[in-house]
């Protein structure tokens, strides 16, 4: 285990004088040298424009980084990390060391605005986003923002912007891309939960704004509103009820759905609501899944009132041919010709997961599906029934890289076919469970700026009888 001492040094490109109030993050690459993944630092530099920070070494005397700093009138610039099929090296730290890193931002234009209601009141709380539009196609964020995805459960980049009590907001994560064209348009889109989702045309590249602020002012409608009250067959209140609206057909340009939770009196209010036909589901507690439409479009504001009948839950857990259990994503309960999803729920670190909304008797296929191309495994279950088990069929296949020195994390790919299923290699070295059947395989072990290692694996009727080591030579 190792310490060292990393120094970010933000300062204006043109005058090379110190930025104060830069918003800093560094990112640790996780997924072979393709993009940085888990944010090690996010912070602001001092009035001398700089971020001091320790990072500590736990298995690898070695890591790879990427940078991005963002300012005031200033472009974002990115160190470590290019889009597109630009070149880039990322940034190398070594144990014991002290480095100081120094990101030149060129004078650039930022947005500045403020978001009020119809009756000119400002807005607190609501969410702000930048996105690239072209020719009326709306492209991703990252085209024109550094955008940082490492799981739902992990920091993101750019960071959160919101407005603040008096409504105002201030967006300085925008990137120069002198591969744009000239009629590009920069269009920021504000969401709150209790309002219309607003968009607004911010600048093209062909206005001038030498102050490098662009002021941008964004009115969000209170729209229309729904009362959903949800009971049960026998008038009773169901609290704690879950509801979801989703805008119905599905079309590209629908608001996000919307999400909600019945109190004690069974009631779950939703503001902000676009005039639109709407689908509506219910899950709950001892209650069949409930599946309805509700209209918007006619009316401004709608109560319904939902009858939810008697169901049950099924409780399960994933487990491999030892009884350990195994995390996935999507465990899912169908029932029904039309194979509607009845409940949807990820299972937990241990395999264990809980479908809501089942009907009170009768058959349902239980899926359970892990990565696009992994696997994806059904049992019927009669119901009511007593907590299952589902057996992931397959040997399990786990290793470790052992080279020295080790430069983690990377990314593990295991190919047969049409099939690939994908892992990491940890900050110890060590990769997998993968579950994979008898035959014939072909490994690939990406680590960040060392030679990717190709190597035939075939997996015997009785597993392999110890974990796998892969070395990677030295760059």
């Amino acid at each position: 285990m190792g310490m060292s001492e990393l120094t970010i040094r933000v300062i204006d490109a043109d005058s090379r004088e110190p930025i104060g109030g830069a918003e800093v993050g560094v990112f640790l690459y996780r997924y072979g040298g393709e993009r940085p993944g888990a944010q090690l630092i996010r912070g602001t530099t001092n009035s001398e424009g700089l971020l001091l920070s320790t990072i500590v070494f736990k298995y690898s005397k070695e890591v790879s980084l990427a940078v991005v700093a963002a300012a005031r009138a200033h472009y974002q610039k990115i160190l470590g990390f290019s889009w597109g099929r630009q070149p880039f090296k990322p940034l190398k730290l070594s144990a014991e060391e002290s480095k100081t890193v120094e990101v030149s931002l060129p004078p650039g234009r930022t947005i500045e605005g403020r978001v009020t209601d119809n009756q000119g009141r400002p807005i607190e709380g609501a969410s702000v986003l930048l996105f690239e539009y072209y020719e009326g196609v709306q492209a991703n964020i990252s085209s024109v923002s550094f955008g940082i995805s490492a799981g739902v459960d992990r920091p993101t980049w750019p960071p959160g912007c919101f407005t603040d009590k008096k409504g105002k907001f201030e967006w300085i994560f925008v990137s120069e891309d002198v591969d744009l064209p000239e009629n590009e348009i920069w269009a920021l889109q504000i969401q709150h939960d209790d309002f219309l989702e607003g968009r607004a045309r911010a600048v093209g590249r062909s206005k001038k704004h030498p102050e490098g602020i662009v002021p941008i002012s964004v009115i969000l409608d209170k729209g229309r509103s729904a009362l959903v009250r949800v009971v049960s067959k026998r008038g009773e209140p169901v609290p704690r009820a879950r509801v979801r609206l989703l805008a119905w057909p599905l079309r590209v340009e629908n608001p996000i759905p919307k999400f909600g939770e019945t109190d004690d009196s069974g009631d779950c209010r939703f503001d902000g609501v676009a005039p639109l036909d709407y689908r509506i589901d219910v899950w709950a507690e001892h209650h069949r899944h409930f599946r309805g439409e509700i209209d918007l479009e006619q009316e401004e504001n709608v109560e319904t009132t939902i009858h939810v009948s008697p169901g049950c839950a099924l409780e399960g857990r994933l487990v491999d041919k030892f009884g350990r259990g195994v995390s996935t994503r999507i465990v899912q309960a169908l029932s029904g010709e039309d194979r509607m999803g009845d409940s949807t729920d990820p299972s937990d670190e241990q395999g264990h997961f809980r479908l809501l909304g089942l009907p009170p008797e009768g058959e349902v296929t239980v899926i359970a599906q892990h990565g696009r191309w992994a696997w994806e495994l059904t049992k019927r279950v009669r119901l009511p029934s007593p907590p299952i088990r589902i057996w992931i069929p397959g040997l399990e296949v786990k290793g470790r890289v052992v080279s020295k020195p080790l430069n983690p994390p990377g990314r593990v790919r295991v190919h047969c076919w049409d099939r690939t299923q994908f892992g990491e290699v940890e900050e110890d070295g060590a990769f997998g469970p993968f579950y994979l059947q008898p035959g014939n395989y072909r490994l690939v072990v990406e680590i960040p700026g060392q030679p990717e290692v190709t190597q035939a694996l075939e997996i015997p009727e009785e597993g392999l009888k110890s974990p796998l080591e892969i070395s990677v030579p030295r760059p």
